[in-house]
């Protein structure tokens, strides 16, 4: 891994609203694989929601740590 950094996933997701588009919010998960993190989002969440997109960033150590980021739990960004 380039400069020791970890593989996190940013993760769109977005959630039915009522008035007609969708409200996006976006989470960090520390996981190995795109689909990985997608699943680790949706695990996490109650109610119909959908993830859209998740973007591959190495993260430093350091940061993970002060983030309080877990593999597998996603935080809300």
């Amino acid at each position: 891994m380039p400069g020791n950094r970890l593989p996190c996933y940013s993760v769109k997701v977005e959630i039915p609203s009522e008035v007609g588009r969708p409200a996006a919010t976006y989470y960090l998960v520390q996981a190995d694989s795109q689909p990985a993190a997608i699943n680790a989002v949706k695990k996490a969440l109650s109610g119909p929601c959908e993830a859209v997109e998740a973007t591959l960033s190495l993260v430093r150590p350091e940061t993970v740590e002060a983030l309080g980021l877990h593999p597998g739990m996603p935080r809300r960004i």
